[in-house]
């Protein structure tokens, strides 16, 4: 817990930093911004935010797939715990381990600064936000407290690859330039594409995955296994992946009214 407190400190630190310097910057906000009333102060704190989302998960969403993709190589029980087999693990599945004890903390400080900073109206105060902030806290904190279920983990972390292209889209759209409109329509269908191959197929395919051990195959887990809080563990990413397809149904109504308005332009 001691290294997630750090995270989450530096996450904030960092997101102050850069709404500091958006505060100086000479960018000058689109008709688009403006008819949405977003001013200076308002554009600072979700460009820092973008800004933070960018730089951090352009590391994190891959570093936790290239783990995960160990996970899935191996057999499944080493997804579930490097210590299934009541021996110390060789040097393999420990590495594995050490990467997702990293990418889980650093996760984990992540939700725990969105969540502070969404109270504090760095973001747009929806609802499903602050689910999926407060989810993925909740999740993050049991597997820390498990220290199992390594393969469910990195997945979950790895949707964040698509995060990047997400915020460089809500990012550069609102800024005055035909070059940053290009490149903010660009992200969104880079973004489109990452969502649905991995947060809606590669993390529901773990998910299922999960699902049909802890039902079908008990005989995976350990002695040691504390049920209730599996069960925790199982509704708090069931839960997210949920979430994920009522975004997949936004992201299709807007990918559609982008679509029929460039056709009524041409």
């Amino acid at each position: 817990l001691c290294w997630i407190t750090v995270w989450a400190v530096v996450y904030a630190a960092y997101a102050l930093l850069w709404r500091w310097a958006f505060d100086r910057l000479p960018i000058q906000l689109n008709a688009a911004a403006k008819r949405l009333c977003v001013d200076r102060s308002v554009f600072s704190k979700e460009a820092a935010q973008c800004v933070v989302a960018i730089t951090s998960h352009i590391v994190l969403g891959p570093l936790a797939l290239s783990v995960l993709c160990g996970y899935l190589a191996g057999p499944p029980e080493f997804g579930i715990t490097s210590f299934a087999h009541g021996v110390t693990p060789d040097a393999h599945w420990a590495g594995l381990d050490v990467y997702t004890c990293i990418c889980g903390e650093v996760f984990t400080a992540n939700m725990i600064y969105q969540t502070l900073f969404w109270f504090l109206g760095w973001e747009k105060r929806t609802v499903d936000s602050l689910l999926h902030h407060l989810g993925f806290l909740v999740a993050g904190i049991l597997v820390h407290w498990a220290a199992m279920y390594g393969k469910l983990t990195t997945a979950a972390i790895g949707m964040e690859i698509s995060s990047p292209f997400l915020s460089l889209h809500i990012l550069f759209r609102q800024i005055e330039g035909r070059c940053f409109s290009v490149v903010s329509d660009i992200a969104s269908i880079i973004f489109a594409l990452t969502f649905v191959v991995v947060r809606i197929g590669v993390f529901g395919y773990v998910l299922i995955d999960f699902h049909h051990h802890v039902w079908r195959q008990r005989q995976l887990f350990p002695a040691f296994t504390v049920w209730p809080l599996t069960y925790g563990i199982l509704v708090a990413f069931t839960a997210g992946w949920i979430l994920q397809w009522f975004w997949l149904r936004l992201l299709f109504s807007k990918t559609l009214k982008m679509c029929k308005s460039q056709a009524k332009r041409e």
